[in-house]
Formats: C-alpha cells, sequence, structure tokens
C-alpha cells in the first residue's frame, strides 16, 4: 500500500526529500472523534458531581439540580440555594418554569418549591403531598392550572391533582386489583397523550400514545427476571409529530402513525431531541446520538462512555450540556469542533495533519505514525532517525524535509 522512495539532494543544500506514496482511501466517518469538553465538577464550584436535570432561564442563567442543592451558573461561577435559602428540601431531582415566570423544583423526598422574583418559596401543600406520597412517589412533571391547581404526573404508579384548597386526587389511574399500572409521560399542547403501562400478571410492558383521538400501541414481553416496575423510568421527547418514548433500554417512537423501534446498549435515562437528532442519555454507557433518516434512527456516535448521562440541552448560543450522576457537567461550546483520539508516538507529535479519515503524525525526530480513525489503529509507523523540519500533506503525497537522512 505504501512505497518509500528517496530523491535526489536538493542543490546547495544538504536536505533529502522523503517522498511517502498513499493509496486512496474511502473510509465512512471517524468513529473517534470527540466534544472538546468543559469539565465542571466540586472543583469548579459545585456542590456535588451528582447532578439530575438542566435548563436554561429567559435570562440566560444555566440551573442545574443536584443532591446538595440547586445550582444557578453565569458563566463564571456557581451559587448553590438548598432548604437555607427557602427550598423545602435539598435533593432536587427535576425542575420546570410554568406560565407565570416561576421555576419550579421537584424534590427527592416529593415536595414542591419555587424560585419567582429572585426568592425561593415551599409550595403551601406540601404536607399533603408528604401524606399522599405512597400513590405517587417521586413527580416528573406538573401542570399549573390558572386557577391554582396542580395536575402532577409521577414517575410511577398514579398521577394527581391538588386543587386550590389542598384537596387531594387521584387521576388517570385503574384502581383495580391486577389492572395494568398507567404512568402518564407527558400531554402535549395539542392533546398527544404519551404514557406507559404494566401488566403485571402477563408480564408485558406496554406505550400508548394517543394522538389526534386514535390510539396507537406498543408492547414488549418482559424476560421472567425482569423487573415488575421497569417503566417506572420511562422517558420521553418530540419533535414536530414524533415521539420517543423508551422502556429500559428500548426506544420506540411513533412517526405519521408508525412506530417503530430502536435498542440501546443501556437503560436509557435520558431522551433530548434538537430537531433530526435525539439524545439518549445511558446509566454507565454514556449517551447515544442519533439522526433521524429514512423513518429510522441511525446511530451517529457514542459520546461520555462509563458516565451516566442524566440530562440533555441545547442553550440559546447552540451550546450543549451534559449532566451525570457521578462526573459533574460536560459542557461543549461547539460540537462542530471535534478532537481525535490517538496514540500518540514514543514522543509528543509534532507535526499532525488529517486527510481522508486517517490522522498523520510525526515527532521533530522524524518518527511517523498514520492512524486510521474508522479502524482505530495504527497503519503505518516509520522511523527516519532524524530530525524533520518541514511536514506537508497533500491530496496524495506526504512530503517530508529532513537534514542528514
Amino acid at each position: 500500500m505504501y512505497e518509500l522512495a528517496t530523491l535526489d539532494k536538493l542543490s546547495g543544500f544538504n536536505y533529502i526529500l522523503t517522498l511517502i506514496f498513499l493509496g486512496v482511501f474511502s473510509f465512512g466517518s471517524c468513529q473517534t472523534t470527540d466534544f472538546v469538553y468543559h469539565h465542571y465538577t466540586t472543583e469548579q464550584g459545585l456542590p456535588s458531581s451528582e447532578v439530575y436535570d438542566v435548563m436554561q432561564t429567559q435570562d440566560g442563567f444555566m440551573w442545574f439540580c443536584t443532591d446538595f442543592g440547586v445550582v444557578r451558573f453565569n458563566g463564571f461561577e456557581f451559587t448553590t440555594f438548598t432548604e437555607n435559602d427557602g427550598l423545602a428540601e435539598s435533593s432536587i431531582l427535576r425542575m420546570q418554569p410554568d406560565q407565570f415566570g416561576r421555576l419550579w423544583f421537584f424534590g427527592f423526598e416529593g415536595t414542591l418549591s419555587y424560585y419567582h422574583n429572585g426568592k425561593f418559596f415551599r409550595y403551601k401543600y406540601n404536607k399533603v403531598l408528604k401524606d399522599h406520597q405512597y400513590v405517587y412517589r417521586y413527580i416528573r412533571e406538573i401542570k399549573i392550572g390558572n386557577d391554582g391547581s396542580i395536575e402532577a404526573y409521577s414517575y410511577s404508579r398514579d398521577s394527581f391533582r391538588i386543587d386550590a384548597a389542598g384537596n387531594f386526587e387521584k387521576i388517570f389511574g385503574k384502581p383495580v386489583e391486577n389492572s395494568p399500572d398507567h404512568i402518564v409521560l407527558h400531554i402535549t399542547d395539542d392533546g398527544v397523550i404519551m404514557h406507559t403501562e404494566h401488566d403485571r400478571v402477563n408480564r408485558i410492558n406496554l406505550i400508548d400514545f394517543i394522538h389526534k383521538g386514535k390510539t396507537y400501541g406498543y408492547a414488549r414481553k418482559e424476560k421472567k427476571t425482569a423487573s415488575a416496575t421497569s417503566i417506572e423510568n420511562s422517558e420521553y421527547a418530540y419533535y414536530n409529530d414524533r415521539y420517543y418514548v423508551n422502556i429500559g433500554a428500548e426506544i420506540v417512537c411513533l412517526n405519521n402513525g408508525k412506530v417503530t423501534e430502536t435498542a440501546c446498549k443501556k437503560r436509557v435515562i435520558c431522551l433530548y431531541t434538537d430537531g433530526e437528532n435525539l439524545w439518549a442519555g445511558m446509566e454507565t454507557g454514556g449517551v447515544n446520538l442519533y439522526r433521524w433518516e429514512n423513518d429510522s434512527l441511525v446511530l451517529q456516535g457514542n459520546y461520555l462512555d462509563g458516565y451516566s448521562v442524566s440530562r440533555v440541552l441545547r442553550d440559546k448560543d447552540g451550546g450543549l450540556w451534559f449532566t451525570t450522576t457521578t462526573g459533574g457537567i460536560f459542557y461543549v461550546i461547539n460540537d462542530g469542533v471535534k478532537e481525535v483520539k490517538y496514540e500518540v508516538l514514543s514522543e509528543t507529535p509534532y507535526f499532525i495533519d488529517f486527510k481522508q479519515d486517517n490522522l498523520y503524525a510525526c515527532s521533530l525526530k522524524g518518527d511517523i505514525q498514520i492512524w486510521s480513525c474508522p479502524e482505530e489503529k495504527t497503519v503505518k509507523q516509520l522511523s527516519l532517525n532524524t530530525r524533520v523540519h518541514r511536514f506537508s500533506l497533500t491530496n496524495t503525497d506526504l512530503f517530508l524535509y529532513g537534514k542528514n537522512i
């Protein structure tokens, strides 16, 4: 594949031009690229590296939920808020804005708090929530009525409603013995209902999309060892008329009345879409990036492998935020800029170039390594045992200028 040739000495100079003839390769896209991250942990000011949620408010601030308080980031420093600042509790799982300009926080112990006009407030019926926590466990999402009522969808069991007077009632549930458990995930503004069910008798998980009066169903038989509550951690995302819901490691999509499924390598714990792209955060599996092509999800890459990615968000400036439950926060200013993972030479490369999915690295001592990104291996390695002064790469040739070769 390669041929090494030495040419005549250049007139007037004690240099030799070394030419490497290269074959033309037709590899696919590079699979060893990664984003350039800004990594934030407790060393940068977070109260904990266990981060559950991220949101950007209209004023541009970034907010994060952790097990040791709510954090606000102004681009330079983190400010942490806890029970001492007015939160009902310091371990916060999720947050959500409402139509009145308030930012609501959902606590690990089932409480609600909100931030408004620079102050934190505790929901006045938190005692009612605590008395009925056996019904809902953790709150996933809420809808605030103009009359002051709250309708809440939980991570498990039933959804519920608390009216302006503090009266509690279950909704959407089926209080019949041995009936399927129904978990409402989300109701869109145009009335699309996404919810999951679990038939404990037949051990079948189901997802229902109720779209414009028509129900689209999906069922998956559980394994004998499967958890009876595996639908409790289902997540959702949607873009236009395309809706995603997961059960365990499977992503189910409803698009134009057609239901498809995609398998991930680990249990999915978050879904986020910013258009044609879908991000699936996994437990200890990092985050998969999919693109919707030809009526299916096509995997584009996996990032932050080994981390449990709890939430993904693209901010107003186009940056990407990844929260993790073990490693803090990862921020990507521009996901069009990538860094390439490669095996370094015996010493630090001084010249680096990239062509046709191959990385070319050369040290000052004349050690040359050609790394194939799709194959993730070195395809050629040479040692000229001399100092290299110049490195030039064209479409077909690699030129090296060195002394006393």
